[in-house]
């Protein structure tokens, strides 16, 4: 498995480009000081280094107590490398990517380093090390020009002028010409003494003279598609670009990853490519298990699509996926993908011409489609899957013809919010909002599935203010709700997260399916209706004697004849107005002296109910209403317990116990 690095604007296409970080061969005798710190300085015993490895970057692969990653090279002294080893400047390797196929991403980038240095003790050894010169600040490591093949080994070369060690294994080498040399890129996969060993033959035996570059990124991201062989790559992307042809890649060449950064692989940052010419679409991958992270697709109105598939039967249980990516300004879809299976995570798609999403049999996770000149989320084909995904003043319907949907909002779009129109197999639509679209809300199948065992299964969606009503009734509903006012806190500046209004967001709060587990009733889910989990206030972490001093203050600002509202639903915050009906009022009797970050209740607190429901949370106030604080609570559990819970009105409520704690 090869990595091919692409600096736009600063790489070549005659660049070596590629290191192979699953290589087998490489050293095993690095060893460091300083390692814990910002600036380890790395040394090993086969390999002096020299100043040419500045700009270069370190590939610590494993060894005890080590931080594996790749940390550049900062200088070099006295035949020992210097790296660059504070937070954020390295890239972190894991073996545990998140793909089906791991095993071909053995030494994915987790991220940039959280941690400064290269170990977790300050003088490591027997550390497994190589040099990534693809990634070479300084374009080409090593230029040959007398290279020479072994006389009995096709696969081994040797060069007077450059000797061979164990800093090139890994290491891609783009050979440009010499009599007897095919002209290729060649991986070196060993090194012994100053005889390297290739991946394949590098022409006659015996040749003499070749020339060819070490290290270097490439320039585009069409050459390193370009280069790839066989399976299993990942094409790693900085700088912004112009693309004025359609990227795309050569059949037969499965399992690849594109993935842009900034400065740092890792580092999340997006790159981003500008169509400046009418093209079909900015990337277009035509083989198997292709995926992209981290770019910015502008279609800059010539672009018909940002990304775009079509050529693999879905039979060949392939996909593709494209991940924290924006896809925007096309001239018809943002995305539009056939069969195969597409994913698309985090995704953003805006004011394009045509649909944000338009898809055959594709999964969305979390992703965001709004302002384009159709549909937000368009299936052609019966299937689809989206979760926690938002459509948004489109054009058009929200989503069209998806199977499964779950925790999704469609809001303010032209058509529908959410059509099946005649989808072959049943549907399972959960936990979904539709608000404010100018048709219905939701119309499932509008004919019979064809087979008895395809159901319409309908939980707990919420709809209101749609022009033409919620929607096609159906038996198979379940858990229906009706909202008055708009859930979303603003949805025009982007909040779509739940307010605290009733008949609005505070309707959408704990409202969601599954709330409880056959034979574990004690255990309680809290789903939230719509893609936005609203959450429960955070508790500080604090040590004994800062939870005790809180908890004193909290005994001063709430003393004896404070008052405790005993409410349904969730808290809304404690900064905001009280939400859900008041069940119950009760006096306070006061508090325990603080002790190990705990505070209980004295006395007995009772009071009288004057409504019925589940209590959910409990509401403080001092005795002028000017302080407050809320607390979720039980019966015979949490941090504050009731004798009795559901509450029935008219009945005597008593505080069975309470202890608070910081």
């Amino acid at each position: 498995m090869t990595w091919w690095d692409v600096k736009h604007g600063v790489g070549a296409a005659s660049n070596g480009g590629g290191f192979d970080p699953t290589n087998t061969n490489f050293a095993t005798d690095g060893s460091a000081t300083s390692a814990t710190g910002t600036a380890p300085v790395f040394s090993s015993g086969s390999y002096t280094f020299v100043a040419g490895d500045v700009g270069a970057w370190l590939y610590v692969k494993s060894g005890s107590n080590t931080i594996p990653g790749f940390y550049k090279i900062s200088s070099v002294s006295a035949g020992a490398a210097t790296l660059d080893a504070a937070i954020g400047h390295a890239s972190n390797t894991t073996n545990s990517p998140n793909s089906a196929d791991a095993a071909a991403y053995v030494g994915f980038i987790g991220g940039t380093n959280a941690v400064a240095g290269i170990a977790t003790t300050a003088s490591p050894s027997s550390i497994t090390w190589g040099v990534d010169y693809a990634q070479n600040a300084n374009g080409v490591r090593t230029a040959y020009t007398d290279m020479v093949i072994d006389a009995v080994t096709n696969t081994k070369f040797t060069s007077a002028g450059n000797p061979c060690g164990p800093h090139l294994v890994g290491n891609v080498i783009n050979v440009t010409s010499g009599t007897g040399f095919t002209v290729q890129r060649v991986l070196v996969s060993s090194v012994s003494g100053v005889t390297a060993t290739c991946d394949r033959a590098l022409g006659t035996v015996s040749s003499t003279a070749g020339n060819g570059n070490l290290g270097g990124a490439l320039d585009t991201m069409q050459h390193a598609t370009d280069a790839m062989d066989g399976d299993s790559h990942t094409i790693w992307v900085t700088g912004n670009a112009n693309i004025a042809v359609e990227i795309t890649d050569t059949v037969g060449k499965n399992y690849w990853l594109l993935v842009g950064y900034g400065t740092t692989r890792g580092d999340g940052v997006l790159v981003t490519l500008t169509a400046t010419a009418s093209i079909a679409a900015i990337l277009g991958p035509t083989t198997r298990m292709t995926m992209a992270w981290n770019f910015d697709l502008h279609g800059n109105a010539n672009a018909t699509n940002c990304f775009t598939w079509f050529s693999v039967p879905i039979s060949a249980s392939v996909f593709q996926g494209l991940y924290y990516c924006k896809l925007h300004h096309a001239t018809a879809a943002g995305a539009s993908s056939g069969n195969p299976t597409t994913i698309y995570f985090y995704c953003e798609a805006y004011s394009n011409t045509g649909d944000g999403f338009a898809g055959y049999y594709d999964f969305h996770k979390f992703c965001y489609s709004h302002n384009n000149g159709a549909i937000g989320f368009s299936m052609s084909n019966t299937g689809g899957q989206a979760y926690g995904c938002i459509a948004y003043s489109n054009s058009g319907n929200g989503f069209v013809r998806y199977e499964e949907m779950r925790h999704c909002l469609s809001h303010s779009n032209t058509g529908t919010g959410f059509g099946a129109y005649n989808q072959i197999y049943g549907l399972q639509w959960l936990n979904c909002i539709a608000w404010g679209n100018g048709a219905y809300g939701f119309v499932p199948n509008t004919a019979t599935p064809t087979a008895p065992t395809y159901y319409n299964w309908l939980m707990n969606n919420a709809a209101g203010s749609n022009t033409s009503g919620r929607g096609t009734v159906h038996p198979q509903e379940i858990g229906a709700i009706t909202l008055t006012v708009d859930p979303c806190i603003s949805a025009s500046g982007g909040n779509f997260a739940l307010n605290a209004t009733a008949g609005g967001g505070a309707a959408c709060r704990a409202a969601g399916w599954q709330t409880t587990w056959p034979g574990a009733s004690a255990t309680i889910n809290a789903l939230d209706v719509g893609p936005v989990q609203h959450g429960d206030p955070v508790y500080l972490d604090f040590n004994d004697a800062a939870a005790n001093d809180e908890l004193t203050q909290v005994s001063t600002d709430f003393p004896t004849g404070s008052t405790v509202e005993f409410r349904t639903g969730s808290s809304p915050g404690g900064s905001n107005a009280a939400t859900g009906t008041l069940l119950a009022t009760v006096t306070t009797q006061g508090w325990g002296t603080p002790a190990v970050g705990s505070m209980a209740i004295l006395g007995s607190w009772t009071g009288g109910a004057v409504a019925s429901g589940t209590a959910g949370y409990a509401r403080f106030k001092n005795a002028g209403a000017t302080k407050n604080f809320d607390i979720p609570i039980g019966a015979g559990s949490g941090q504050l317990n009731i004798d009795v819970n559901p509450i029935v009105n008219g009945s005597t409520l008593t505080i069975a116990s309470a202890t608070l704690t910081a």
